[in-house]
Parts: structure tokens; C-alpha cells; sequence
């Protein structure tokens, strides 16, 4: 018999739901680096300078990494340092060219300016956290199957779209979303919707 005929695809798209439900991302990703946030202690209140700024920034970063991100890894101060850089520069308020110097002027001239910036790393630990979670659950719900069997679960997935939908799936066939299976499930809630490419972002 081949994996075809075996293949249960609604017990994959059941997996894959459930790997990648509310449940799981709050009990993988949002729970233990809420704890780690939680659990960091600020050197200083407000900054006084760049180097203390620095100093706060890599600390804050390493307890994520120590306590809240799976795997748990010990970085170098540099290595944290330039993280909480880049995600700064990617997720802070502005213009991105402005980001840091812009977090860097919160963070020394507003009492409450330095908790901010931190959220926002924190925050945006969470986001890349989610989508390698997402990652993670295709690759190993979907990701090792032959090109049929992923043919049949998006055959099944469109069903489930004409039922609620069809005028979204008019037109579409199982081999021209084979390899897009994630934009097709309908997950509870919208806290992965920027994660799941939908389907106008493939070109239907």
C-alpha cells in the first residue's frame, strides 16, 4: 500500500491545527518569554547614557534566551547587544533608519522609556518565535510527505474553504496550493495571521 492510500488527510490538517493552536503558542513561545520578561531585573531606571543603555539592552536579551526561548542558549554580551539592535531597528516606532536612535532617546529621556523599548524587543522575540514555531509544525506535519499526499490534503483543505468561502477557492486546484498548505488553514484567532501567507499574497 503506498503513503497515498494510507494517507488521513484530515488527521494531518487536525495536527497541524492543533500544533499550532492558541493553546501551544501561549504554552511554547508567549508563556515562557512572558516569565523571562517578567523575571529581568533593570540595572537602572532611566539610562543616563549609551553605554548604560547597552548594558541594559544585553542583559535583557540574554535572560529572553536564558529563560524564555526554546532552545536555551547563553549569549556573549556582544552577541545580545546586537539583537536587541537589530530588533530594535526592525520593530521600534519610526522610521527604520531613526529606530535605534530613537529608542536610545526614549530610553535616557523618559522615565518609562527604557520599559518600552524592552517591551518592544520583547515583543518581537515573541513574533520570530511564532514563525519558527510555525515552521517547526509544517515541517513536521507535512513538510517530509510526497507531492500526491500533500496534492490530497489540499484537495481537503479546499473543501473546507468551499464550504465557508467558494468564491475565495473558485478556480483553484489541489496542485496549486500543494505547496502552500499553511495558507489554507484556518487557525483560531489572528495571532499568526501576519505569519500565514494568504491566499492573494500567492498571486489568486
Amino acid at each position: 500500500m503506498s503513503l497515498t492510500e494510507r494517507l488521513d488527510a484530515g488527521r494531518v490538517v487536525a495536527r497541524l491545527r492543533d500544533l499550532l493552536s492558541e493553546e501551544q503558542i501561549r504554552r511554547r513561545v508567549d508563556g515562557p518569554i512572558d516569565e523571562a520578561m517578567a523575571a529581568y531585573t533593570r540595572p537602572v531606571a532611566r539610562p543616563s547614557c549609551a553605554a548604560e543603555f547597552h548594558g541594559a539592552l544585553a542583559a535583557f536579551v540574554r535572560c529572553l534566551y536564558q529563560r524564555g526561548v526554546r532552545p536555551r542558549r547563553s549569549l556573549s554580551r556582544d552577541e545580545a547587544l546586537a539583537d536587541a539592535i537589530a530588533l530594535i531597528e526592525l520593530a521600534y516606532p519610526g522610521r527604520r533608519e531613526d529606530r535605534y536612535e530613537g529608542a536610545l532617546l526614549d530610553a535616557t529621556s523618559h522615565d518609562d522609556g527604557l520599559e518600552t523599548v524592552l517591551a518592544t524587543i520583547g515583543e518581537a522575540v515573541k513574533s520570530r518565535q511564532r514563525r519558527k514555531l510555525v515552521t517547526w509544525a509544517v515541517v513536521r506535519t507535512v513538510g517530509h510527505l510526497q507531492w500526491a499526499d500533500r496534492c490530497i490534503i489540499a484537495e481537503h483543505l479546499l473543501h473546507e474553504c468551499a464550504r465557508s468561502a467558494p468564491e475565495a477557492v473558485a478556480g483553484i486546484t489541489p496542485p496549486m496550493l500543494a505547496d502552500h498548505i499553511l495558507g489554507l488553514i484556518d487557525l483560531e484567532g489572528d495571532r499568526l495571521a501576519s505569519e500565514m501567507p494568504a491566499l492573494e499574497w500567492l498571486g489568486f
